[in-house]
């Protein structure tokens, strides 16, 4: 993988970014001073003397021209400005965004995480959840309903999850038909809270297959906390055992949450209760 791909969405933004903005002032600071070197010189006056010492008497449609030509610049280079600071949000939205639920997409939630675990382990009070889910026999809906109906039913996953949530909480796809939820400063307790609520709102879905038949989904899902304490060191390893959890729940039967008060796999038979 390249350098440019390894980089992070955020980092080649705000590179982009810093670039435009350093391009901007020294095109400002250059005109600064080109204007205070003319305006030294008497610039002007320097123009109609060479003309009048070479009989050339049209230095003040000549001038008229250069100002005309250097404003009408500026205005299109002002506009070429904003153009650039649009395009960059707009690829930033692309880049980080999932084109199908709206939602953040695997890239951007990795990132996200990293910052989180990083920020957790820095404040001694510092914790946070972290919910992964996926949609039960999902490949089945693609086989029998076709893969349009399965792209309806991960717009609605995806439309539903972002509105369960706080502001705060950071949600997206984290691919195929796995989703994840980020909830900072959220202990244990609260989060299978949290889950319950989503797997609660989403199951009750009903997805047309036609004018007379309708298909739900079920969930499986696994919750772990981590706080500064917490034995997993690397955000990695936050993904790894909430995999664990939510492979564990698909043991236990799916549709079910998995949730441990510690993120070790051993005590999920034990944590793990059937919705």
């Amino acid at each position: 993988m390249t350098d440019e791909l390894s980089k992070s969405t955020l980092n080649l933004v705000r590179s982009m970014k810093k670039a435009l903005v350093r391009d901007s002032i020294l095109a400002l600071a250059a005109g600064a001073v080109l204007f205070w070197v003319a305006v030294k010189i008497d610039a002007l006056n320097v123009i109609h003397r060479i003309g009048y010492k070479y009989q050339f008497y049209q230095t003040d449609k000549i001038i008229n021209f250069l100002l005309t030509a250097f404003l009408i610049y500026s205005v299109f280079s002002l506009v070429r400005f904003f153009e650039m600071v649009r395009f960059f949000r707009v690829m930033l939205k692309i880049s980080r965004y999932d084109y199908l639920t709206r939602i953040y997409n695997r890239r951007s939630l990795i990132e996200l995480l990293e910052m989180e675990f990083l920020r957790n382990r820095r404040s001694s009070e510092g914790h946070f959840s972290f919910i992964l889910f996926d949609i039960d026999d999902f490949k089945n809906i693609n086989d029998i309903y076709g893969h349009g109906q399965g792209d309806t039913v991960l717009k609605g996953v995806g439309k539903t999850l972002a509105s369960s949530v706080r502001k705060s909480d950071i949600t997206g796809r984290f691919g195929g038909d796995e989703f994840a939820v980020i909830l900072p400063y959220t202990t244990l307790d609260n989060a299978v809270t949290v889950a319950e609520k989503i797997k609660e709102k989403i199951t009750s879905l009903r997805f047309s297959k036609n004018s007379k038949e309708s298909i739900g989904i079920t969930l499986s899902m696994g919750v772990i906390e981590v706080d500064s304490e917490s034995k997993i060191d690397t955000f990695e390893k936050v993904i790894a055992e909430a995999d664990k959890f939510l492979y564990c729940a698909k043991k236990r039967g799916k549709n079910t949450i998995c949730s441990c008060p510690t993120a070790t796999i051993s005590q999920c038979e034990t944590c793990c209760s059937s919705a």
